[in-house]
């Protein structure tokens, strides 16, 4: 996620020029919002002026910038213009001045198409004309919807005496940022069998989506590693042609089968844990690529004018091999991504004894935001775990939860429970 520090609300001041004693030129002045940012999604919208049809007014109450790769996000190194305008009216018959009265935080700001504004500096908005305003940023992280929220304040120098007054826009603006490569099953676990059973000899699917910006022409597919070889791959295969799932941005499917390889003597008796990559290659040369646009003399450059075409293309997950002693139970239980503060989530896993002998399961220590207990005191071949997440602290979350059972086989299981907090 991107850092953001909050001192003071970003706001913009509208002075209006004097008018004859007794007569107003009156402004739509809505309310305040400080500049937040919220993991997840990127905001910017307004809140109208109650229906009058003079002074100057924010014409949309939400934009959205066009979808960007989490490839191209980690490229912005620089401040750039986030391409969703907040446009700005003058529907008066005089020229209004708008200015940046505080800012919320060096890290953000916001912008002309030809300049930043810095407290103090105004742009002028002519008599029946207008002015586009843009959120300046210097770094995205993370995947999914990204969320700036901003209040603009506006004041009036009108009236008799210099009397003023006050209020505010709020605007919000979203944007999505997507994952180039997303690997099905990110970990994926084989139990081995006890004694001298034959080994599992079961296919086990995968599934790999790739994003790139421009239509995927080549076919040339991933190529499947593994060290040591403990999994053995069929060649990936392209699933039905590429899909626009946003604009200018395609997505590919592609699947395989692993199955158990060939196993050393320690792995085999003891299990282990290990990484699988799927690559694709570098000469990728079929894949039509969409121009970028190129920043016109004198104006800042905006967010897809400064991103290159550098995809990423490999993607790595683990693979589990567990000894089987008895009691079977998933290897991770996860929560997605929840808002900071949001009602707790609920999961129940279970826990099967391959022999059908009767066992009672405990919760062993504690977990930050997860609270876990057994839905049966009773002895039974079979258990359920209710795991609840409570998110209270914002970033990634996998900690392991430790379940302590009677099986004489299988004494200790652990089960890890991953959510991601925004």
């Amino acid at each position: 996620m991107a850092s953001v520090c909050l001192r003071s609300p970003f706001s913009i001041g509208l002075i209006l020029p004097r008018r004859p004693e007794g007569r107003r030129q009156r402004a739509c002045l809505p309310r305040r919002l400080a500049l937040t940012m919220v993991f997840g999604t990127l905001s910017c919208g307004l809140v109208g002026c109650g229906g009058k049809e003079e002074g100057v007014l924010l014409v949309s109450d939400s934009v959205s910038a066009p979808a960007i790769l989490r490839s191209e996000a980690e490229q912005v190194v620089i401040p750039v213009r986030i391409d969703a305008p907040l446009r700005f009216e003058n529907r008066g018959s005089q020229e209004q001045l708008l200015g940046v009265s505080a800012t919320g935080c060096s890290c953000y700001g916001i912008a002309t198409e030809q300049f930043v504004l810095h407290p103090q500096e105004k742009v002028a908005l002519p008599a029946g004309g207008g002015k586009d305003l843009f959120f300046m940023v210097k770094l995205l992280e993370g995947d999914g919807d990204v969320s700036f929220r901003v209040g603009f304040q506006v004041q009036g120098d009108v009236g008799q005496g210099g009397a003023g007054e006050t209020g505010e826009f709020r605007a919000s603006c979203t944007m999505k940022i997507l994952p180039d490569l997303d690997l099905e099953p990110g970990v994926l676990a084989i139990d081995l069998p006890r004694g001298d059973a034959p080994a599992d000899t079961g296919k086990y699917p995968v599934v790999l989506k790739r994003v790139t910006r421009g239509k995927p022409a080549s076919l040339t597919p991933p190529e499947f590693s593994i060290e040591p070889a403990v999994l053995k791959a069929e060649p990936c295969r392209m699933e039905g042609a590429a899909e626009e799932v946003e604009p200018g941005l395609w997505r590919s499917v592609w699947t395989t089968s692993v199955t158990l390889g060939s196993l050393p003597d320690d792995v085999r008796e003891n299990g282990g844990k290990f990484t699988y990559v799927l690559e694709f290659p570098d000469d990728d040369e079929g894949r039509i690529v969409l121009p970028g646009r190129r920043p016109e003399t004198g104006k800042l450059p905006t967010l897809l004018e400064v991103v290159r075409d550098a995809p990423e293309r490999r993607v790595a997950g683990q693979f589990l091999l567990r000894r089987s002693r008895g009691v079977v139970a998933p290897a991770q239980v996860h929560f997605g991504a929840l808002s900071l503060g949001a009602e707790p989530r609920t999961r129940r896993i279970v826990l099967t004894a391959a022999d059908q002998e009767p066992f009672v399961v405990t919760v062993e220590g504690a977990l930050p935001q997860v609270e876990a207990a057994p839905d049966s005191q009773e002895p039974a071949s079979q258990q359920w775990v209710t795991v609840t997440f409570n998110p209270s602290v914002m970033g990634a979350y996998e900690e392991p939860l430790l379940l302590k059972t009677t099986h004489p086989d299988d004494p200790e299981v652990q089960v890890v429970v991953k959510a991601r907090v925004n």
